[in-house]
């Protein structure tokens, strides 16, 4: 998703000078605070910003500048009060802290209407109402051919004909889509014909077919294919290593990965993590890392246990972790799905992948080696393969 997109003809000055005859002229209050939603959730804000004091940037367009931070506020007074209060009541307030403050109403009051699974399935039950003022937000043409497009970001991404985008578009498209509304929630055989792209996704989300499952891979295709979102899953790397020889076998027992919370400095950094700030221990601020992932998407976790051995699992989308314990010592908790135990002595390169002590750790390495090797199980070959994975 790009800013072009987005705004999809709406000029600059209808959305950020209040006093423009764009502004008045053009789309409603809320189709302005929908594309301004739009842009914060795809971190594109700041920029549409950016480019916009760049543009106006020349000393005879300061009177369109110096309504800017107004125009943010008009947007904040009425997200929060409907109305538009007088400049005195924003006095004080810099451009910076009008951005930060308009950046978190649309998250709360914007952004939370609006969700893809609600989407998608307005659109695969043809329900054209929900899907109007749901597609308001995203604009996706789920009628649009996109093979020309897909093929130029083939090219852009370097991606080998066995990973092209285009295999999974087609699988979408003539396979999951239809199949889907013919309630046909079957399996689909894997074969050295199928494409890399297709058969991570069958084999992550399909080994056990169902109406859900269909649906969590029809999302994971339409965030690929229409919001140009990025393949497959991050690996983390979640190491149990408490003294206490109970704890780590009853997460180990029961498929958890999990954190404690018990000194001075736990609780100050539990604390910033509860009010969306940035801890300052590292294992801290890679369980706010994790978590955060979690939010946007299914994540593939790689569970060390100490003393008792290794398992893979997935944390999907949407999961809440939880917290158990007292008020001065607390564990916060994942539970794992679809997990496999493994065994690092038969794959000897996990100790390369796994070299650092932290107890959390997201995997920039060998990816495609853990998706054919450990998750999951990838067959098709593909020459686009890491430098560290070609050796193997």
């Amino acid at each position: 998703m790009n800013i072009e997109t987005i705004l999809n003809g709406i000029r600059y000055r209808s959305l950020f000078d209040k006093l423009s005859d764009e502004f008045t002229r053009g789309s409603t209050i809320n189709d302005k605070l929908i594309v301004l939603a739009a842009l914060n959730s795809w971190n594109l804000f700041d920029q549409i910003i950016k480019d916009y004091q760049q543009k106006y940037k020349q000393p005879k367009d300061k009177y369109i500048l110096d309504q800017l931070t107004p125009t943010l506020q008009f947007f904040i007074s009425h997200l929060q009060f409907c109305e538009n209060l007088p400049l005195k009541h924003f006095k004080t307030q810099s451009l910076k802290q009008a951005i930060i403050e308009l950046k978190t109403e649309l998250s709360e009051k914007i952004q939370s209407q609006y969700s893809l699974s609600l989407l998608i399935e307005s659109f695969l039950n043809e329900d054209e109402t929900v899907f109007k003022n749901q597609n308001k937000f995203f604009k996706i043409d789920f009628h649009k051919d996109l093979t020309n497009k897909l093929k130029d970001r083939d090219l852009m991404e370097n991606k080998p004909y066995n990973e092209s985008y285009t295999h999974v578009y087609n699988f979408l498209t003539y396979s999951l889509i239809p199949d889907f509304k013919k309630e046909k929630f079957h399996d689909y055989p894997i074969d050295m014909g199928m494409d890399y792209q297709t058969e991570y996704l069958v084999r992550f989300y399909l080994n056990n077919p169902s109406k859900e499952n269909y649906l969590r891979a029809i999302e994971y295709a339409v965030n690929i294919i229409y919001l140009d979102k990025k393949p497959y899953h991050d690996f983390f790397v979640f190491r149990v290593n408490f003294s206490e020889k109970e704890i780590t076998e009853d997460l180990y027992t029961k498929n958890h990965v999990g954190i404690r919370f018990d000194t001075n400095a736990d609780w100050e950094d539990w604390e910033k993590l509860k009010n969306g700030q940035q801890p300052k221990q590292q294992f801290a601020q890679r369980w706010k890392q994790l978590n955060e992932a979690v939010k946007e998407n299914d994540i593939i976790v790689i569970a060390s246990y100490k003393n008792y051995g290794n398992k893979v699992g997935k944390i999907s989308k949407g999961t809440t972790f939880e917290k158990h314990g007292k008020t001065n010592e607390f564990y916060t908790v994942f539970s794992l799905d679809d997990v496999q135990k493994i065994d690092k002595d038969v794959y000897p390169f996990l100790q390369t992948v796994l070299p650092f002590p932290s107890s959390i750790s997201l995997i920039k390495r060998k990816n495609y080696t853990l998706r054919k090797k450990i998750f999951p199980n990838v067959i098709v070959p593909v020459q686009n393969m890491e430098f560290d994975d070609i050796t193997l």
